[in-house]
């Protein structure tokens, strides 16, 4: 059961209908990202992003978890400005894994509308970003012929310039306020 709902978190979670195991009062899949609802105060948003997290990646633990709706830009010839226009969502967690070496990289499961493309992949986030692990969403990435990765072209350059910011941003703001947890943190990684 546990592998089954491992797949089913995997490649069914966001297909908007719940997808039961066995006799489970719950169902195995989130049903809805929790990018795509709304909620009543910013407390009870970072809950249930938070609680997204720790389910989806079980044998991994969060120091830190963020939520992520991050508007981008690019330039693009074939658009009427000449600039074209995204938006980037998920969330992102500092985990306890030690960095290995100096060529790991953070890793993201990645979804384009609400479909999987690919665990663990190594190339949406900034590359000195090692530390995080989590899952995004961008309408705006163009998957393989295979659909198992994206294509690195200018709309994942923005991602990854986005993504940057924001990190530097949330991490910036950590150490603001809440400045030994943002210090244990750093020690750690």
């Amino acid at each position: 059961p546990s592998r089954l709902r491992s797949i089913i978190r995997t490649y069914a979670d966001f297909i908007g209908m719940p997808v039961y195991l066995n006799d489970e009062g719950e169902p195995a899949n989130a049903v809805t990202a929790p990018w795509h609802r709304t909620y009543p105060s910013a407390r009870e948003r970072d809950r249930a992003y938070y609680e997204f997290w720790e389910k989806k990646f079980l044998h991994e633990t969060s120091l830190q978890v963020f939520a992520i709706d991050e508007e981008f830009g690019w330039d693009d010839v074939s658009q009427p400005d000449g600039k074209a226009r995204g938006r980037v969502r998920g969330v992102l967690a500092v985990t306890d894994r030690h960095v290995p070496d100096v060529n790991a990289r953070g890793t993201v499961d990645v979804y384009i509308k609400q479909m999987f493309i690919g665990a663990g992949n190594r190339d949406v986030l900034p590359p000195w970003a090692k530390f995080l692990q989590g899952v995004l969403e961008c309408d705006e990435l163009t998957p393989n012929a295979a659909r198992d990765n994206v294509i690195r072209n200018a709309a994942l350059a923005a991602v990854q310039q986005a993504l940057g910011s924001l990190i530097v941003r949330e991490l910036t703001e950590l150490s603001q306020r809440e400045h030994q947890r943002f210090i244990d943190i750093m020690r750690w990684h």
